[in-house]
């Protein structure tokens, strides 16, 4: 039973007489507008939910490539001559590409990175070429990255810029 309130009163309605109503059917238009939505809604919501799910992340290869050259270049550097005449140019490289993996993985949601797998020695090698091998390598990291930049969101384009930059820097500095 509902309340009618005055300001001074307070009224019960009056009980509803008669039997109870009788549950209507739905009306026609607009079930058949629900069923034309639902229709046409469903399969759209799958298509936008798995919106690039099926392309992989750029930022993937980058990170693919980085963890590899650091195992190569950790394979170089088991070499005692090329380690005794490299390390002070390599080990800064290797550490800076070891960084960019890491930051990589932790922007596409890594939590841990994978252990490193055992590398077998490089084949030996003359210093010359090792450094050339090395500057190939970071000069081909830095073009990707930099043709990756225009095509990222900001805050992705100012990392992988960076890693671009980076790899530049460490070339130019195995070229003196």
């Amino acid at each position: 039973m509902r309340l009618a309130v005055s300001l001074d009163v307070v009224v019960p309605d009056p009980a509803p007489s008669g039997p109870a109503p009788v549950p209507t059917r739905p009306r026609r238009r607009p079930v058949l507008l629900a069923l034309a939505a639902t229709t046409v809604a469903a399969p759209l919501a799958g298509l936008l939910a798995g919106c690039g799910k099926g392309d992989e992340d750029p930022l993937n290869l980058l990170l693919r490539q980085a963890r590899a050259e650091v195992e190569a270049y950790e394979a170089l550097l088991a070499d005692p001559e090329v380690r005794e005449k490299l390390a002070p140019k390599l080990d800064p490289i290797v550490e800076a590409r070891r960084q960019h993996a890491q930051a990589l993985g932790v922007e596409l949601g890594e939590t841990t990175p994978p252990s490193p797998k055992p590398q077998p020695p490089a084949p030996k090698r003359e210093v010359e070429t090792v450094i050339r091998l090395v500057r190939a390598t970071l000069d081909q990291a830095r073009e990707q990255a930099a043709n990756l930049v225009p095509t990222l969101p900001r805050a992705r384009a100012g990392l992988v810029g960076s890693i671009a930059a980076n790899c530049a820097a460490h070339s130019a500095v195995l070229a003196a």
